[in-house]
């Protein structure tokens, strides 16, 4: 309509900023991943053994700060 000569497909530059993007994303993504799935086989059979259950809470007490105080007034 306006424009002179017919354009088809996409730029070089624009294909090229668009896989810059992805990489980038990528960049940020897979380590983020990687992190998760290793947290997830940490916590695998976990429910199976008692001693690992109390382990884990110790240890999400002690990175959280969390104390529970009881005493026998509450009862």
């Amino acid at each position: 309509m306006f424009f002179s000569r017919k354009q088809e497909g996409f730029s070089f530059l624009g294909f090229v900023v668009v896989l810059a993007l992805i990489a980038f994303l990528l960049m940020i993504a897979i380590p983020q991943y990687l992190e998760y799935h290793d947290r997830d086989q940490d916590n695998t059979g976990l429910l199976d053994d008692p001693v690992k259950i109390s382990q884990a809470w110790d240890k999400e007490i002690s990175n959280n700060n969390l104390y529970v105080v009881l005493s026998s007034t509450h009862f």
